[in-house]
Order: structure tokens, then C-alpha cells, then sequence
């Protein structure tokens, strides 16, 4: 328990420091997040008999994250096959949770090329988030919402939950889902009435409130996608790197299928 208070309070700090900052710094903590997830990835699949070729993957998810440097108005991320690239990827994790099924090929070059294109797909748009129309606020906002869901989707199906959400993590339930959604609207009118009361920053109720709920959804989805993805390779976290709470991608599941969808709304 001691462990796992002590590494939230550091990721807190960092993630307050690196998100207030943005920017170059902000960059090079997302390259690292994604080159963590990418090794708890690989080191998944081997223990499947998959010998990924990890050295290509490193190298290309390098230079995609890295390069964002280079792009500061988004000409490829906002480009539309970009666009559809990112949204197919999705559309194929939403596709493996309705068929309960991670699809990972049997060829180690295809299997880490699903690796590399999931992660670029994924961890790039925390950083453009950030840095597109209005980062910092939509950030949080987005960052807002991915708590609520996760923290109170969990303790409404600790108080209230009786009925299962999915077979694919049992503990999930639709009251706790439900909560997670409710208490992220409250969360979105509480920080509207923040940023209008102290920035006169003055925002559509019912968009965010419609907003709140959109990205709630996704949010657990991503969740259980990360749950699934563990189910099939039979492990209980993607890794022990962050002691008390797993790994990187037990950590940034929700974020990940969040920040795409919002960065595309948002720019």
C-alpha cells in the first residue's frame, strides 16, 4: 500500500510539472511513456513465443514521436489519411472487444508492426493534445474526465455494483460504469464554473456535458481493451515498472483511446 501511495504521489508531481510545462519537455516524456509501453508489449508477446524485432520497433516509434518536434502545425497529424489511420486502429481494438479477441499475427514482423502503429497511434495524441487549440485546458479537461471514469467507476461497482459490465473483466459493472459517467459530467460543470468564475472563460454547457459522457465512454473502453489484451496474454499487470500500479500501459489504457478522439475534436 505504502509503495503504491508513494509512486501515485511522484507520477502526480511529474505529470503536473510535464503537463504545465509542455513543450519540448513534454515531448520527451511521451517518446519515454511510449518506448515503456512498447517494451511491456514486446515482452508480452514473447512470453507467447513472438520474438519481436525490438530494436526496428524502438527506432520507428522513435522517430515518429520524436519527430513531432519538427511538425509544430500538425501537417502530418492532421492529415486526413493520418486521420483514418488513427480511427481504423481503434475501430480495431473496439472490433477485438466485441469479439472478445486480440488479433496478433503470427509473423513477428507483422506482430511488432502492430505494436509500433498501436503506439504511435495512441501516445503521439497525448502530446498533440497538449500542444494543439487550447492544450493545457483541454488537456485537463480530457485528464478530468479520464479520472472520474476510472476512479468512480471502480468504487460505484465496490458500493452499488450488481450486475457485470463484461466477462472480460468481472469486476467491471453497469452501475459502476454508470457512476464513472455521472460523476464525469459533474466533474466537466465543476471545471467550466472554474475556468469562468477565475478566467471568464465562459463554455457550452450541454456540449461538455455531451463531451463528458463521449469521452467517458471511451475511456472505459479503453479500459477493457487493456483488460483483454492482459486476459490473452495471461498476465495480471503489463509490467512491475511503476511499484503498486503495474506498468505504463496499466496506467495510460484510458488516456490512450482519449486523447486521439479529442485532439481530432478539439483542432
Amino acid at each position: 500500500m505504502t509503495n503504491r501511495v508513494i509512486t501515485a504521489l511522484t507520477l502526480l508531481f511529474i505529470g503536473i510539472f510535464v503537463i504545465t510545462c509542455g513543450g519540448l519537455i513534454m515531448l520527451i516524456w511521451v517518446w519515454l511513456l511510449s518506448i515503456l509501453a512498447a517494451y511491456e508489449m514486446f515482452e508480452m508477446m514473447s512470453k507467447r513465443g513472438h520474438r519481436p524485432y525490438r530494436i526496428i520497433g524502438y527506432t520507428l516509434i522513435s522517430a515518429a514521436v520524436l519527430g513531432m518536434y519538427f511538425d509544430p502545425h500538425f501537417l502530418i497529424w492532421t492529415h486526413r489519411a493520418t486521420q483514418i489511420v488513427s480511427m481504423i486502429v481503434l475501430a480495431g481494438a473496439l472490433s477485438e472487444l466485441i469479439f472478445r479477441k486480440i488479433w496478433i499475427p503470427r509473423s513477428n514482423g507483422l506482430a511488432t508492426a502492430r505494436v509500433v502503429i498501436f503506439i504511435i497511434a495512441t501516445f503521439s495524441f497525448i502530446f498533440l493534445l497538449r500542444t494543439g487549440t487550447n492544450g493545457l485546458m483541454n488537456f485537463i479537461f480530457c485528464i478530468l474526465i479520464v479520472w472520474a471514469n476510472d476512479t468512480f467507476a471502480l468504487l460505484g461497482g465496490r458500493w452499488i455494483g450488481r450486475t457485470q459490465l463484461s466477462h472480460i473483466s468481472p469486476k467491471k459493472t453497469i452501475e459502476g460504469s454508470v457512476v464513472g459517467l455521472g460523476v464525469g459530467v459533474a466533474v466537466s460543470w465543476t471545471y467550466m464554473l472554474i475556468l469562468n468564475t477565475f478566467w471568464h472563460i465562459h463554455l457550452g454547457i450541454m456540449f461538455y456535458s455531451l463531451l463528458a459522457i463521449g469521452l467517458g465512454i471511451i475511456s472505459q473502453v479503453g479500459d477493457l481493451h487493456e483488460s483483454l489484451v492482459k486476459r490473452h496474454f495471461g498476465v495480471k499487470d503489463s509490467s512491475n515498472i511503476l511499484p503498486g500500479h503495474g506498468g505504463i500501459y496499466d496506467r495510460a489504457d484510458s488516456t490512450l483511446f482519449v486523447a486521439p478522439f479529442a485532439f481530432y475534436l478539439f483542432n
